[in-house]
């Protein structure tokens, strides 16, 4: 649902080229649709000025530049963590760890930056109402995010690989400890074997 960790983890090497575009359109149309089913289902209401199409706004004080910091680390830690908690971690619930990590974002960024870590919750709403201020930021800043954590988490699991045998193992040299076989991209992994 966020084409920010959709790039990050095609960063990473775990979303394969071909599924990039199809999710960004996914999310992008969700967005877009949900504006208007919004505004079939409240009327008017929704783009009065006590709503505004719940676009998303940046409190007091706050710059474009701050706002695309605090985005771009908050992607930057949510796909870190997401690339660590499957190489490292895998029985640990990851769609708690993150759905968490949103949370906590939202609750302590929320008044601050407008708490958006995901670009395509501001698409809609800036589509609608017109009002494109800052949403250069709230699209860009948290893809950067994502893609740097994504990159970083690829370099340090570059190395040579082990052979996959014709049983699925991988074969292990002596002196090497031997490792679970590769998951699969479904599961969202971060990780390639390495030695």
């Amino acid at each position: 649902m966020n084409p920010a960790i959709t790039l990050g983890l095609f960063a990473a090497g775990t979303v394969p080229a071909r599924r990039v575009v199809p999710y960004l359109t996914a999310q992008a149309a969700g967005s877009i649709a949900a504006a208007a089913i919004t505004r079939l289902m409240w009327g008017p209401a929704v783009s009065g000025p006590a709503v505004r199409w719940s676009v998303v706004q940046p409190g007091p004080g706050w710059t474009g530049t701050s706002v695309a910091v605090a985005g771009a680390a908050t992607l930057a830690v949510v796909v870190a963590t997401m690339c660590w908690v499957t190489a490292h971690r895998p029985a640990w619930h990851l769609a708690w760890i993150v759905g968490g990590m949103f949370g906590l974002q939202g609750a302590a960024l929320g008044t601050l930056t407008g708490g958006s870590a995901n670009p395509v919750r501001q698409l809609g709403p800036a589509l609608f109402s017109g009002e494109a201020r800052l949403l250069a930021v709230y699209l860009i800043a948290p893809v950067v995010g994502g893609m740097l954590a994504g990159w970083t988490a690829r370099g340090f699991r570059a190395g040579p690989r082990l052979p996959i045998t014709p049983t699925g193992s991988r074969s292990v040299s002596r002196g090497m400890s031997a490792r679970r076989p590769e998951r699969s991209v479904e599961h969202l992994q971060c990780r390639r074997p390495v030695v």
